[in-house]
């Protein structure tokens, strides 16, 4: 029987990558490990819905859970954990990280932790597993009956070497290094007003601690490329241990790619040479404001040093890593206590003027432990609990966010959350595409991924919390958003948000009825444009999409008869991508997704499919009477005819047809039409394009496409049948309709690719290199071998 499981939910900007390791954890898990503690760290990256991840644990043999918990995965450890507790009341849960004093003090009679630990945790732990009573264990906050018990502060003397090491401990696999990564030491001697990191103890492993971890690593993976992150509160708060540790890195050859987080009044040119040396190529270097006014309240500066002295150490400190290859990043932090506009502008002019390239956007967000969080009247901040309790919302009243975050986006400083957001949006405009089009654009979808609700979300939570994927996405329409006075905020550090009262409403509720609700995207539909609310991220930019429904025979031929055309030229015009998309248009795409239930509409309290077309059962329905339901009519729909049809592979099989058409109607505008299927899929996947801007097209540009088994000349390989190559400009795209795997082409890739459609008599480059890109068009499903 296991003594202890260990949890961490891992949540990046609201989205939840699965249980998995991290490194607070995994030394609790080393000194557990080095007292003889049977424990384990739960691990499941792809999880699909919090009830299956609540039964995974109830298998382990164990009556200990242990939650790291933080600001950004509270909410789905509450989740958990009150679900564990209402199924066993017996078990034990220890609650420890930056939230579990926070919690301990203000949330025990919210989520049902026995045990919050407050400082010194592995041994704090290690107590608590070991020990039958709890009156002779310091640090902790925990429940007594209905009583709250909270035991007294206790130091420990130790070093981070007698708590343990990750990765040679067992602890975390050394394949997770590049996620987890490494410490030499933590806490640091700043007092910035925002920070929430540990000031009041410095801890440190020993050098030769620290290099015969790396040795261990070094038995297993020993390319240089490997990404070594170092996660130290402030990495060089020591200088002359910093230069000792990098000098051991050196002369024991241990070359990977280091990172690190420390300050400019901490780096000397010296030891900025030897970080160098030892192949440290990436630096995060803390400037937060160019404001002096700013920086003088803030508690950063320390010591003899003046606010403008220290900004200019900053810059020294960032060229002084450009000139010696370390690529140097510069963390700039808007809505600082007294900021105004003219600050925040001064901060943006200094950062361009001085050549910054690399700058990390944050926005100053209130954590609990921090002086900001608990004085806000003194740091003239507002702040305010959200719908699910933490994180806490900073809000900024000084001046409009809106105007910093518009033109950090025009200057091009915004790039890394920019590119994160686009990322982000990407996928969820594929999969309102997807919901609406019928046409799929990955093959990994999970059952329950969109679900759309006609009227209020909160009348359906018991459904959506049942079945709904953890990744998944509620949309629902909303004719109007209600904003509220203070509107914009910030609770992660990187995303600027609207305070919308509908979007707290669901999240409020759902948090009080302990239901997990993934993300919600509002969306308001007029003469065929549908705006989009991406949950309640802010952007300057509108953000919409255009549908159009099928409603007559008349229609349907007029698009086959597009179809046919578009498919006789070889090329799509702008005019024929941007009028949209076509709902439903599965029915004629040679696809038909019905059984994995990802596009279900709740309606009158309905359960259908098809947008809202083909009822599969009532909300009251289990997912198995679902299915049965569906599987059904399914089979009522199939007959011997179809399997023996010679477009049966091009089919759909529609099981719930449009009004317009009866079966047999179907079937002959199938056989009748065996390009549409192409045309429709290319069309989704060009309107997607176009939404983003990928391709920069305009007016009657074409964007060329080739249908690449129709032109192969033969030899020892061929593509496959729905592969088609996009040209547009200097732009190719190789793209597996039937996969949804594509490739952006290099020019060599192109060649190759013409040269296999026989467009191309020879290539101008060598063997090897010919092979190299053979076996990635492999790689990516777009060949077979003859």
């Amino acid at each position: 029987m296991l003594d202890a499981v260990l949890i961490y939910m891992n949540v990046v900007n609201g989205y939840i990558t699965g249980a998995e390791y991290q490194l607070d954890s995994a030394y609790v898990s080393s000194y557990l490990r080095k007292n003889d503690v049977e424990v384990i760290q739960y691990i499941n990256k792809d999880i699909n819905n919090y009830h299956e991840l609540i039964n995974d644990l109830f298998n382990y043999k164990t009556d200990t859970y242990i939650f790291y918990i933080n600001e950004y995965n509270y909410y789905i450890s509450k989740v958990i954990i009150n679900g564990l507790k209402a199924c066993r009341k017996d078990n034990k849960i220890i609650a420890f990280g930056p939230v579990s004093n926070f919690i301990g003090y203000n949330l025990l009679d919210e989520v049902m932790v026995d045990i919050c630990v407050l400082q010194e945790e592995p041994m704090t732990i290690y107590n608590l597993i070991d020990s039958c009573s709890l009156d002779h264990i310091d640090n902790i906050i925990y429940r007594k009956g209905t009583e709250i018990v909270e035991k007294g502060i206790r130091y420990y003397d130790y070093t981070l070497d007698d708590i343990g090491f990750p990765y040679s401990s067992g602890s975390v696999p050394i394949e997770e290094l590049e996620n987890v990564g490494l410490i030499t030491s933590k806490g640091c001697y700043g007092n910035c007003a925002f920070c929430s990191y540990t000031k009041n103890r410095y801890l440190t492993h020993s050098i030769e601690g620290i290099i015969d971890e790396l040795k261990y690593i070094k038995k297993y993976f020993s390319y240089s490329s490997l990404k070594v992150n170092f996660y130290d509160d402030c990495f060089s708060i020591n200088n002359n241990r910093t230069k000792e540790l990098c000098k051991e890195i050196i002369n024991n050859k241990i070359k990977y790619t280091y990172w690190c987080c420390t300050r400019a009044d901490l780096l000397s040119e010296e030891l900025i040479d030897l970080m160098s040396e030892a192949n440290f190529r990436n630096i995060v270097i803390g400037l937060e404001t160019a404001s002096n006014k700013v920086m003088s309240k803030l508690g950063k500066v320390v010591g003899r040093e003046n606010s403008s002295q220290f900004i200019e150490k900053v810059r020294k400190s960032y060229k002084k890593c450009e000139e010696v290859g370390i690529n140097p990043y510069i963390s700039i932090n808007f809505g600082l206590p007294f900021e105004k506009l003219e600050d925040a502008f001064r901060t943006i002019d200094y950062v361009k003027d001085k050549k910054m390239d690399n700058i990390s956007v944050c926005f100053m967000t209130s954590f609990p432990d921090s002086r900001i969080f608990e004085n806000s009247r003194l740091y003239d901040t507002h702040k305010d609990m959200s719908p699910t309790v933490l994180p806490y919302r900073t809000y900024y009243h000084n001046y409009d966010m809106g105007k910093i975050y518009n033109l950090l986006k025009q200057k091009n400083i915004l790039n890394d959350i920019y590119i994160e957001q686009s990322t982000r949006k990407s996928k969820i405009v594929k999969d309102i595409l997807y919901y609406y089009s019928g046409i799929p654009f990955t093959n990994r979808y999970s059952k329950f991924n969109n679900v759309f609700v006609k009227d209020d979300a909160n009348d359906y939570l018991d459904f959506i919390d049942n079945n709904i994927n953890m990744h998944g996405r509620i949309i629902r329409n909303n004719n109007k958003l209600s904003l509220s006075k203070d509107y914009l905020f910030c609770d992660d550090r990187k995303n600027i948000k609207y305070c919308i009262k509908e979007y707290d409403h669901t999240l409020e509720t759902a948090y009080k009825s302990d239901k997990y609700v993934p993300s919600i995207i509002s969306t308001r539909t007029k003469d065929n444009i549908t705006n989009i609310q991406i949950d309640n991220l802010y952007d300057s930019k509108k953000f919409s999409i255009t549908t159009r429904s099928l409603n007559s025979l008349q229609e349907l031929i007029e698009l086959e008869n597009k179809a046919a055309e578009v498919m006789s030229k070889g090329y799509f015009t702008i005019n024929d991508i941007k009028n949209g998309i076509i709902n439903n248009a599965c029915m004629f795409s040679g696809i038909c997704t019905l059984s994995q239930f990802n596009r279900v509409t709740l309606s009158d309290e309905k359960v259908n499919l098809c947008i809202n077309h083909g009822q599969v059962g009532l909300i009251t329905d289990t997912t198995n009477q679902l299915v049965d339901n569906l599987s059904k009519q399914m089979e009522q729909n199939s007959s011997a005819e179809c399997s023996n049809c010679k477009f049966y592979s091009k089919c759909s099989k529609c099981t719930f047809l449009p009004h317009f058409l009866n079966r047999k109607m179907f079937c002959e505008h199938v056989r009748c039409n065996p390009g549409l299927w192409h045309y429709l899929r290319m069309k989704n996947i060009l309107y997607h394009y176009y939404t983003f801007n990928l391709f920069n097209i305009e007016g009657e540009d074409k964007i060329r496409f080739t249908i690449c088994k129709d032109c192969n000349p033969g030899g020892s390989y061929s593509f496959k049948d729905e592969v088609v190559m996009f040209e547009y400009d200097y732009i190719s795209i190789i793209y597996n309709l039937e996969s949804n795997t594509m490739i952006y082409c290099t020019k060599d890739e192109q060649d190759t690719a013409k040269y296999l459609m026989g467009f191309k008599e020879d290539i101008l480059f060598n063997d090897e290199r010919y092979i190299d890109i053979i076996l990635k068009l492999e790689k990516n499903n777009m060949l077979v071998k003859r």
